[in-house]
């Protein structure tokens, strides 16, 4: 769940809250599924997050592996 404490702050000040954005950070691990990280991005998406960054290198060592592991995401969440 996205904290919507910092966009009632910035509303406080006078301030866009419209111009803050959410970013997330995964640490995928060994062992996560294309399915649950696919999952993980739309319930994101859905609850307000505006970007994600995905740290696979715990789990995925060749530039191969993460091409082929992030395209197959990209495909299940439809590119978000």
């Amino acid at each position: 769940m996205v904290d919507r404490a910092p966009r009632r702050a910035a509303q406080d000040a006078g301030r866009d809250p419209d111009a803050l954005k959410t970013a997330i950070r995964i640490n995928v691990g060994p062992g996560t599924s294309v399915d649950s990280l696919a999952d993980r991005l739309k319930q994101l998406a859905e609850s307000g997050t505006d970007e994600a960054y995905v740290d696979a290198f715990a789990m995925l060592h060749s530039l191969d592996q993460m091409l082929d592991f992030a395209g197959q995401v990209i495909a299940r969440t439809g590119g978000l």
